[in-house]
């Protein structure tokens, strides 16, 4: 799983989730799009996608997701093999449902 951060602002997230799926289908037209949303996740919209693309020699299953933190939005992704997807798709939105925001008020009262 890999994370990159881009300043960007909360409202973004769902534009940037359906832009770069409609930006993915349009430079590969033989991507397989499977699912896609929104999720709150601890008080966060996460925007995620999934798809299959063509590799050298097998096909890949991919997903991103998207959310706004401290003004910047986090782009994560997955992939693995596709004849390995099932067993690892409901394992990786469980790692997205376990994201939280951890407040420095929250922190301080943990560290007394």
């Amino acid at each position: 799983m890999s994370f990159f951060a881009c300043r960007k602002s909360k409202e973004w997230v769902k534009e940037l989730t359906d832009g770069t799926k409609m930006m993915l289908k349009k430079v590969n037209p033989t991507n397989v799009f499977f699912s896609d949303g929104i999720e709150a996740v601890d008080e966060k919209q996460v925007g995620y996608f999934d798809f299959k693309s063509a590799a050298m020699d097998e096909f890949i299953y991919q997903l991103m997701f998207f959310f706004e933190f401290g003004g910047r939005t986090i782009i994560g992704t997955f992939n693995c093999s596709y004849r390995e997807y099932a067993d690892w798709r409901d394992f990786v939105f469980q790692v997205i449902r376990t994201i939280r925001v951890i407040r420095e008020e929250d922190r301080e009262e943990k560290e007394l």
